[in-house]
């Protein structure tokens, strides 16, 4: 009930508003974010549907092992020519009939060996595997998507509140320049300086916002939402560090744990049952047929019949069939483990550039949250050097551009280090834990 109420209230909230309002922008947290990305993204529901599309393939394959059970009706009126069947009798015309005949019966078949059947059917549940798999490793990587974007979002966020208090800083400097410029203690240069300041502010400004809204689309595109909908960021800049994975245990997990190395794994199980699987069709097979039903020229007039017989069958010549497909199936094979070879290659190498790029950039933050409070510290006193009269503007310019330059380097940092932690838990399997 609290589930319903919760997915009811946007519409209630709707219903409620003033005609001719815009309506209100929803608080999207990165939690959120992810819940509907798994829910309404369409690559994840493609990679859902895959695993369907395997298992039913498996169900296929291993109908052939089972029993099959059918029937059958029929109720003929015919004529028989018996010199076309090597029959000629005297005084009997060739042509018989017409003749009514009736016949209806069950039918069972079994197999009851087929080792070439059985491999067939150990890959279909490896491709069900695979499916299963590369349906995590999409899962894994829209979430991934859905993270870094939403951080690139946030980095955004925080650079226009930086700009706003900037650009107050800005405005208050240019005051104070105009009333020095009045009072004829200011040059015309100064207040110039101080004006193209507030402008170039002002246009940074605007466009992180027009960026802002750019990024916030391309975030409704991944979540599955409609791209016209209103939302606004719940979550803060993540300021404090979380610990970062040891190396050798990410790299453990990821050669365990990770799903696009699965499904690489699982694809090349299924090439080796291919290739038994083409190998085993030499062997002979081995059925089981049989029938009951009532025979004769009416329904009511039939008698009970019945067959059972047991089917061998050799494969003995098939003109480069079974040749083909084993060589077919053996190059699938090598290209599979080929592929598990690449795959090792390339998720350890990402998870060490990510690992890497996280501690640099961890450092680098911590280095410019420093030299954000010292820069602050320079604008305040060159702000009161200013004041004073023993500095001009230019110092104080410089220092406004110093602080923009060490801010947008901080929040710059800070994203990178997230965004490469989350890399970090992607590449070892799991990128949900970044999430909780």
């Amino acid at each position: 009930m609290y589930r319903i109420l919760c997915m009811l209230l946007p519409f209630v909230c709707l219903l409620g508003a003033e005609p001719g309002t815009a309506p209100a922008a929803m608080p999207l947290s990165l939690r959120d974010a992810v819940a509907l990305s798994l829910r309404q993204n369409p690559d994840v529901q493609i990679a859902n549907l895959a695993i369907l599309e395997a298992d039913g393939g498996l169900s296929q394959v291993r109908s052939q092992l089972l029993p099959q059970v059918g029937a059958q009706a029929i109720q003929r009126r015919q004529t028989l020519n018996l010199r076309g069947i090597g029959l000629s009798f005297p005084g009997v015309p060739a042509l018989v009939g017409p003749f009514s005949a009736f016949d209806a019966r069950p039918t069972v078949s079994q197999t009851l060996l087929d080792v070439s059947a059985w491999k067939a059917v150990e890959a279909a549940r490896a491709r069900v595997r695979q499916a299963e798999a590369g349906s995590e490793a999409v899962r894994q990587a829209t979430v991934l998507s859905v993270i870094s974007v939403y951080l690139q979002a946030l980095e955004i966020d925080s650079r226009i509140e930086a700009s706003r208090a900037r650009l107050g800083s800005a405005e208050a400097v240019e005051q104070q320049v105009r009333s020095r410029y009045e009072a004829g203690a200011a040059s015309k240069l100064d207040l110039s300086r101080a004006v193209l300041q507030v402008q170039n502010e002002r246009a940074f400004l605007r466009r992180a916002e027009g960026l802002r809204a750019v990024t916030l689309q391309g975030l409704l595109r991944l979540i599955g939402q409609q791209e016209n909908a209103q939302v606004h960021l719940a979550d803060a800049l993540p300021v404090q560090a979380a610990a970062v994975m040891e190396l050798s245990v990410a790299e453990q997990l990821a050669l365990d744990s990770n799903p696009e190395l699965r499904s690489l794994r699982m694809a090349a199980d299924a090439a080796r049952a291919d290739g038994s699987q083409a190998k085993l069709q030499r062997l002979p097979r081995l059925r089981f047929l049989a029938d009951y039903g009532a025979n004769g020229q009416t329904p009511s007039a039939s008698l009970g019949t019945y067959q059972y017989a047991g089917q061998v069958e050799f494969p003995i010549f098939t003109s480069g069939r079974i040749r083909g497909e084993i060589q077919a199936a053996s190059a699938r094979q090598r290209s599979a483990e080929q592929a598990v070879r690449g795959g090792h290659l390339k998720v350890l190498s990402e998870l060490r550039g990510a690992h890497a790029e996280c501690l640099a950039a961890a450092s680098a933050a911590d280095a410019a949250e420093a030299a954000v409070d010292a820069a602050r510290d320079n604008l305040d006193l060159s702000r009161a050097r200013y004041e004073a009269g023993i500095a001009d503007s230019v110092s104080v310019l410089q220092a406004q551009a110093t602080l923009a330059d060490v801010e947008n380097l901080r929040i710059g940092a800070i994203i990178e280090r997230e965004i490469a932690r989350a890399r970090v838990l992607f590449a070892a399997g799991d990128v949900l834990p970044f999430v909780q």
